[in-house]
Parts: C-alpha cells; structure tokens; sequence
C-alpha cells in the first residue's frame, strides 16, 4: 500500500543512453508506474540535450504528460548579472 511505503526517487543520468536503445521499455515501465493513483515514485530524467524527447518512442512521450522542467546553462552576460 501506498500510504505504508516510502516515496522512491529514481535518477536516470545520461537520458541519452536511455532514449537510444531499440525498446524504451524501462522508461515506458518507470513513467507508466508514476502514473498509478497511489504511486509514490518520482522520476527524474538528466539530459545534456533538451531534443533527447524527441528520440523517445511515442508511448513513451505520452506519459511525460508535460511534466517537464528545463534548465540550461546561464550565458557568460547572466553570470555577470548575478
């Protein structure tokens, strides 16, 4: 049961790797999983590019559901600011 277990965080470092392989069905499984009413499972996926979405399989895109957050390097001028 929910309620009983602990939250589980998963880290994919490299979402690269995970995206170029022939099935995705680890990223279909984990995202699918995340999706379950009681689930107390976060995945976090780390890229270096933002366009590696677009190397996912289709049903795998479909449970990112939009919940994404991208961050990018900050530019010499926004260290300056800082």
């Amino acid at each position: 049961r929910a309620e009983e277990s602990a939250p589980l965080l998963v880290v994919l470092s490299q979402l690269e790797l995970f995206a170029s392989r022939d099935r995705q069905t680890l990223l279909y499984t984990l995202l699918d999983a995340i999706q379950l009413p009681d689930s107390c499972v976060v995945v976090l996926g780390l890229a270096t590019d933002a366009s590696v979405l677009q190397l996912f399989e289709k049903r795998v895109r479909s449970r990112l559901n939009n919940h994404q957050i991208h961050f990018y390097h900050p530019t010499e001028q926004n260290i300056i600011q800082a």
